[in-house]
């Protein structure tokens, strides 16, 4: 078996772990966060020391519109993982990465709702996945009782459709019973 991974890029982003395992137990903190993180990551200027993609170029290579950038950057921004500057001109944004914390008693002193918001998300995947498969479940079995009937008022029109007391009629009538409308319908 062979230990190198199953692609070689020309250009590769490494992303930080702990957004994966520890930041996505922040209420809120979705998918699309690491997506705009690993934008402006890849963009990181060394010689410069931040990064300075155009909002444009983040949302198209993210896929998301304006408006949801600006709030993923804000919240971004709030969780300390990254730091927005404003360039001196004013033409562009200037974009400071942090690194994520990786220690996890460190990153649940900074953000303790992380811990419930995480084993509420653990314990919904391990439910999931100790279920039965779908092909092993057993199938509902339908109700056998009686019919519970339905309340249409008797001048309601049906349009050639017979109504379900017809119907039930049809269904519970003896052989040698006639109903009394025309059985053609059916």
């Amino acid at each position: 078996m062979s230990s190198q991974k199953p692609f070689q890029s020309n250009v590769f982003v490494p992303s930080a772990r702990a957004l994966r395992t520890l930041y996505m137990n922040i209420p809120g903190f979705k998918s699309d966060h690491i997506a705009v993180y690993d934008t402006i990551y890849h963009y990181w200027n060394v010689d410069y020391g931040y990064a300075f993609p155009p909002s444009y170029t983040i949302q198209l290579e993210t896929g998301y519109g304006e408006t949801h950038v600006r709030k993923l950057i804000g919240d971004l921004v709030t969780w300390g993982l990254v730091e927005v500057l404003s360039h001196a001109k004013g033409d562009n944004k200037t974009y400071n990465l942090k690194k994520p914390i990786e220690d996890d008693s460190a990153f649940y002193r900074r953000f303790p709702e992380a811990r419930a918001e995480g084993e509420a998300r653990r314990t919904k995947a391990l439910q999931r996945a100790s279920r039965p498969k779908r092909s092993q479940r057993t199938k509902l079995v339908t109700h056998d009782g009686p019919r519970i009937p339905v309340n249409t008022p008797q001048s309601a029109p049906t349009f050639g459709v017979p109504t379900r007391d017809q119907v039930d009629q049809v269904l519970t009538a003896d052989a040698e019973d006639e109903p009394d409308f025309d059985i053609s319908i059916f």
